[in-house]
């Protein structure tokens, strides 16, 4: 956690733990979760109840979400070592759905 919160931005947080976890990299859920984790320190979590962690989401008081997941996004199209399995099949359903919406 120490090397995580020394870290500057999103970006190197995000692919810290995409190149620590393979697991993270098909899921956005486990990667958030996991954000969270090393954002606040295991300690932290463990002493806190749901309604505590709701209100620091709530409150703007963690990184948003939809920042984390962005990151992500960018961090897979720029650097394939960090894509998961499910990328490639992804990419050619959102390819399809797009040809799907040109036809209409």
């Amino acid at each position: 956690m120490a090397v995580f919160n020394q870290m500057k931005n999103i970006k190197e947080k995000v692919a810290y733990l995409l190149e620590a976890k393979e697991s993270l990299r098909d899921d956005d859920n486990k990667l958030i979760a996991s954000f969270f984790v090393n954002e606040l320190g295991r300690e932290k979590i463990n002493k806190m109840s749901a309604m505590d962690l709701l209100e620091l989401i709530g409150f703007g008081k963690l990184t948003s979400t939809e920042s984390i997941r962005r990151v992500r996004c960018k961090l897979q199209e720029d650097r394939p070592e960090l894509r998961g399995k499910n990328y490639k099949e992804r990419q050619e359903e959102g390819n399809s759905v797009r040809g799907q919406i040109k036809n209409l």
